[in-house]
C-alpha cells in the first residue's frame, strides 16, 4: 500500500488517555496523544492492512495529525481549521465543516499568508483541556488559537516567513496557557513554494514563548530563547527546528521541556526551564549533543526522552539530569 505524502482526508483517530490534564478519557489532544507524545499501544499488533470505515470529502494540502476533543475530530488542511462531530458522522462519508468567523460566518483561512499564498499546514494541532482552546503553527509563522466553545479565534504574529512545522507544546500553570512554539528558516528552494509565500529573514530557527492566547481581550506576550546560534557555545541554538517539543519535569518550581534543533551541526537536544519568576523567560538547563539531525519528533516515559536521528540511532537522556537513561553505555544505541 502507498500513502500519499499529503493527506487530504480524515480516516480515523487512535484513543489514548491523555496522563497529567483533565482531557477525557478517549481524548488525542495533540501530536503523539499527549505532552509525552507517546502515541503508546500496548498490544503486539504488528503490521496490518487498514479498510477505511468513512472518510470525509477532499479538505486539502496537510501535513499535519488530527485531535479529537470531546467527540468532535479538528483537522488543519488546505486553507482551514475543519471540524467534524462524530456523532453526527454516517459511515462510509462523513461532512467536515471549516471554522467559521462568528459574526460574518465565513470560513477563516487561517493558513493563508497576510496578502499572500495559501501554504500547506505542518503543524499538528494542540488543545489545552484547562482552557478548551486549541492551538496550532501556520506555514507562514503565526501561531493561531481557537477557542473549542466560545468560537472565537486570534493569532500571535511571530516573525512572518518563518514555517512553523512542530506542534505546539501547551504547559498551564497557574491558571494560564504558557505556549511553546518554534519555527525555522526556509529550506533551499522553498522560497518559491508557492509562489509569493513571505520568506523568513533568518537562517536560523527561534524558540517563542506566547502567553495570553486563551483569552479573547487583552495583550499577546511572546519572546524568544536568546541564545548564539553557534553550535561551539553551549547554550546555542538554531538551525532548523522541526521536531516537536515534549513535557519534562519540573526544573525546582519552573516548568521544562525538551527540544531539539534538526541540522544544526548534527543535531542538539536541550532541556529549557521557563522562570515562573520572571515572565517565564526560558533557560537552559542541559545539553545534549548528537552526529546526525533528528528523524522524528521527541517521546517521553516521564523518567527519560528519547528521539531518533537520521544515522539510524535510537537517542535517550534522562529528563532531569540529561545524562544517559539507566543502563545505557551511551546516549544512543543502534536500531536493527
Amino acid at each position: 500500500m502507498r500513502w500519499p505524502r499529503w493527506v487530504a482526508a480524515v480516516l480515523g483517530c487512535v484513543l489514548v488517555v491523555a496522563t497529567g490534564s483533565r482531557a477525557t478519557a478517549g481524548d488525542w489532544i495533540t501530536k503523539g496523544g499527549s505532552p509525552q507524545r507517546m502515541s503508546t499501544e500496548i498490544n503486539p499488533y504488528g503490521l496490518i492492512e487498514l479498510t477505511p470505515y468513512w472518510e470525509t470529502q477532499p479538505l486539502g494540502e496537510s501535513a499535519t495529525q488530527p485531535v479529537l476533543v470531546d467527540g468532535v475530530i479538528y483537522h488543519l488542511a488546505g486553507d482551514y481549521l475543519w471540524k467534524l462531530k462524530l456523532d453526527e458522522v454516517h459511515p462510509p462519508y462523513a461532512h467536515a465543516s471549516p471554522i467559521q468567523e462568528p459574526v460574518s460566518k465565513l470560513p477563516i483561512p487561517f493558513n493563508r499568508a497576510p496578502a499572500g499564498p495559501s501554504i500547506a499546514p505542518q503543524s499538528s494541532p494542540s488543545h489545552s483541556p484547562e482552557t478548551g482552546v486549541l492551538y496550532f503553527g501556520t506555514g507562514y509563522g503565526w501561531l493561531w488559537a481557537y477557542h473549542t466553545t466560545e468560537g472565537w479565534a486570534r493569532p500571535a504574529e511571530l516573525e512572518l516567513g518563518c514555517p512553523i512545522v512542530g506542534s505546539p507544546l501547551v504547559i498551564h500553570d497557574r491558571g494560564r496557557d504558557i505556549v511553546v512554539v518554534a519555527d525555522r528558516p526556509n529550506y533551499p528552494g522553498e522560497e518559491n513554494r508557492p509562489k509569493g509565500r513571505p520568506l523568513c529573514p533568518r537562517n536560523h530557527g527561534k524558540v517563542w514563548i506566547v502567553q495570553g492566547l486563551d483569552q479573547l481581550n487583552g495583550s499577546v506576550h511572546r519572546q524568544a530563547y536568546q541564545a548564539a546560534t553557534s553550535k561551539e557555545v553551549e547554550e546555542g541554538f538554531g538551525g532548523f527546528i522541526t521536531p516537536s517539543a515534549v513535557l519534562a519535569v519540573p526544573h525546582g518550581e519552573n516548568p521544562s521541556f525538551v527540544l531539539g534543533t534538526d541540522g544544526f551541526e548534527g543535531g542538539r537536544a536541550l532541556r529549557l526551564a521557563l522562570d515562573r519568576e520572571n515572565n517565564y523567560r526560558p533557560y537552559r538547563v542541559w545539553t545534549v549533543d548528537g552526529s546526525s539531525g533528528f528523524a522524528g519528533n521527541f517521546t517521553s516515559d516521564g523518567t527519560n526522552a528519547y528521539w531518533l536521528d537520521t544515522g539510524g540511532r535510537l537517542w535517550g537522556a534522562h529528563l532531569e539530569r540529561g545524562s544517559e537513561p539507566e543502563g545505557w553505555s551511551s546516549y544512543s544505541i543502534s536500531l536493527p
